[in-house]
């Protein structure tokens, strides 16, 4: 009976082993034939027709989602290709434009004022003798009195005598006219890109959108907000963009930088067939829905007084210039910093007029 109850123990045993061995190989098997949905392990074998049309749709959408993102990739490349290339050629459009100004020794300009900007050679800007160099050094130490008087002296570089190799550059109200018909004067800021044509259309929309010479281009052109008085007028406001290749008013967003606000104290401002210089004294940022900064008229001198106080207050470096007061002529550059309505803002007041 011992020898009967080990031999069956044994062949127990043995059957159990056998069966180990089969529910292993069959979890091999289950393994290989199985697959992953929603994270969880399921034999093809056992998905029933709702979960193979869920597998085929999941494969579907993740094509798509490659598909799209793939789609996307080449826009964005496109997109960039085109903006730079608009930028290239807004430079060299504004470039013919400013070669339109700069005369030889025997008055010749570099282009024909009437045939735009198309097929003119564009100048590069260090063959041209600043005017503003020179000028803004010696109004920089003139007393800053703001009064509209006329410095008819030799310090400027556009009066000074220059050999038959060299260029000069001279503001010619009547050829801007002639190339576009909105012009109301130019900005300079010398050392630095700003060197624009300044115009004004009947609303602030056209010249966001539109360039010097009037075709549709997304760099815009710098001009007067519609609602101000203009150039002459007590205060006028300036737009232009903050392009990220450095163009229009992207280095007004300088002014946040105490040195370059101490080596740019003036601008250059031409009006009509007239060339002021005018004193830069207060730089700061802004919001463009701030009603007590984007003013558009004065009712009195009180309130264009305390538009002067709130500004001037506002300031994020100490210029060497005296405040303004409610007898100076004022221009307020704006440029966008976001999406966000913030702004940046450069203030500067009427100086002398320079004969050139």
């Amino acid at each position: 009976m011992k020898t009967n109850k080990k031999e069956l123990g044994k062949e127990q045993n043995t059957k159990i082993e056998s069966e180990k061995t089969e529910n292993n190989k069959s979890i091999e098997t289950d393994e290989k034939n199985s697959t992953t949905i929603e994270g969880k392990k399921t034999s093809l074998d056992d998905l029933s027709p709702k979960s193979k049309k869920f597998a085929k749709i999941y494969n579907a959408v993740r094509f798509l989602v490659i598909i799209a993102a793939g789609v996307a990739l080449i826009y964005a490349s496109y997109s960039l290709t085109e903006s730079y290339l608009n930028y290239k050629d807004d430079e060299k459009k504004y470039a013919s434009l400013n070669d339109m100004f700069v005369q030889d020794a025997k008055g010749n300009t570099g282009s024909d004022s009437s045939a735009g900007l198309n097929g003119n050679k564009a100048l590069n800007n260090s063959e041209v003798s600043d005017s503003n160099s020179t000028a803004n050094s010696t109004n920089s130490n003139t007393s800053n009195t703001g009064s509209s008087t006329t410095s008819s002296n030799s310090s400027s570089s556009d009066t000074l005598n220059y050999s038959a190799d060299s260029k000069k550059w001279v503001w010619n109200y009547d050829a801007m006219l002639k190339y576009n018909d909105e012009a109301k004067g130019y900005i300079k800021l010398d050392g630095t890109r700003i060197q624009y044509p300044i115009f004004e259309h009947s609303d602030n929309k056209y010249y966001l959108k539109h360039g010097a010479d009037k075709i549709y281009n997304g760099a815009g052109a710098i001009f007067i907000d519609y609602r101000t008085a203009g150039l002459e007028g007590d205060m006028c406001i300036l737009y232009g963009h903050n392009m990220l290749d450095g163009s229009m008013f992207k280095e007004i967003m300088n002014f946040r930088d105490k040195d370059f606000c101490k080596k740019h104290p003036t601008f250059d401002i031409y009006i009509g067939r007239k060339h002021y210089i005018y004193y830069v004294f207060s730089v700061f940022s802004g919001k463009d829905v701030d009603e007590k900064i984007y003013q558009y008229g004065f009712e009195n001198k009180s309130d264009f007084q305390s538009w002067i106080d709130r500004v001037y207050s506002k300031s994020t470096y100490k210029f060497d210039t005296r405040k303004p007061t409610t007898d100076d002529k004022i221009i307020m550059c704006s440029t966008c910093v976001d999406d966000y309505g913030n702004r940046q803002l450069v203030c500067m007041y009427r100086g002398e007029e320079v004969v050139d």
